[in-house]
């Protein structure tokens, strides 16, 4: 049995990301994915759970234009609140914009190397 020593130790659990099923999924990245990359320009973040929530915070600190997309309740498992309180503090407090019933259905590539996300509510 091994032993480790440190002054913090941060035990993180969770989900495993995956990729939605729609047209051009291939467009899109992870939540892991996001720390490939040097700085992220304006990102679309899908999901209602805490890691969606916590990226878009995380991204907007960073100054990235954000949006946060869910179909249904976002932080479904919390107090619901203290979720529509942190989403207000996301939308007021870092300007992330919220768009909650839609669904991307596909990502299209545009001339421009941008990625334009079709979605429906």
């Amino acid at each position: 049995m091994g032993k480790i020593t440190a002054d913090y130790i941060a035990i993180c659990v969770g989900g495993r990301p995956n990729y939605l099923d729609i047209k051009n999924k291939h467009l899109a990245i992870t939540s892991d994915d996001i720390f490939t990359r040097d700085h992220p320009g304006k990102t679309l973040v899908v999901g209602g759970g805490y890691i969606a929530v916590e990226c878009a915070g995380f991204l907007s600190g960073l100054s990235v234009d954000t949006t946060l997309m869910t179909r249904g309740l976002f932080l479904r498992s919390f107090d619901q609140d203290i979720a529509r309180q942190i989403v207000e503090d996301l939308k007021n407090l870092h300007e992330v914009k919220v768009k909650d019933g839609n669904l991307p259905i596909s990502f299209e590539k545009t001339e421009d190397k941008r990625i334009k996300v079709v979605y429906e509510n």
